[in-house]
């Protein structure tokens, strides 16, 4: 995607953050584009720095750590040894150290206290890296509930991902309306029977919708 963005003008920075190939030549390639590439194992550093070599261009990655997502990212107990790898690629000039990031769990509940665990978790992961010379441009945490309701996880920039699409990133965050937003898309169909039915007609799986009175029912298959 981030190629195809490229080859149709987009001259912005774009980052890649969830690599599905170890291909030398599709790392080259985002390297020779200027594409930021997330890493966060040394396995994913070796194909930056390869396509560093290759490309003669220096990689420009961000480090992502895991403070609590569970998800993507360097667990705080390999974060040392990333770093220590980061540290020395860096020396040679072939890798730039662009941004740093993490991701919250509980950014849609923002009085949870994980929220708070994971921003100290963060600034800690980024002070170690500083100690050890690598200070990043950027540094980044806040999705879309973060944006609106965590300033404190703002940091160089946010990241909002679903409010770009005009919806409440969840209830405790605020409905659409509230934040300001504005639904960008639909979900459409075409409808492949109509039929009438009877008041106190329960509705496919498990009844859950039961017609309050006579009515008439559209079928629109939409996928699974």
């Amino acid at each position: 995607e981030a190629i195809e963005l490229r080859a149709n003008g987009i001259e912005s920075s774009i980052l890649a953050w969830l690599l599905q190939t170890d291909s030398p030549a599709q790392w080259i390639e985002l390297v020779e584009r200027n594409v930021d590439v997330s890493v966060s194992s040394l396995k994913g550093l070796e194909c930056a720095r390869v396509a560093a070599a290759e490309s003669g261009t220096s990689a420009k990655i961000h480090l992502k750590l895991d403070t609590g997502m569970g998800r993507g990212g360097s667990g705080m107990a390999e974060w040392s040894r990333l770093l220590d790898e980061v540290s020395g690629v860096v020396s040679e000039n072939s890798i730039e150290v662009v941004g740093m990031w993490t991701h919250l769990a509980f950014a849609d509940q923002p009085a949870h206290p994980v929220v708070e665990h994971q921003l100290e978790l963060f600034a800690e992961g980024v002070a170690q890296a500083q100690r050890q010379g690598i200070t990043p441009l950027l540094r980044h945490v806040a999705n879309s509930a973060a944006t609106f309701r965590t300033p404190s996880a703002h940091f160089d920039l946010v990241r909002p991902g679903i409010s770009i699409y005009g919806l409440s990133p969840g209830a405790a965050v605020g409905t659409a309306e509230e934040l300001g937003l504005q639904p960008v898309m639909q979900l459409s169909g075409a409808v492949t029977q109509v039929k009438p039915v009877a008041a106190g007609q329960g509705i496919s799986y498990g009844h859950d919708y039961v017609t309050p009175h006579d009515t008439t029912i559209a079928l629109v298959p939409l996928g699974y």
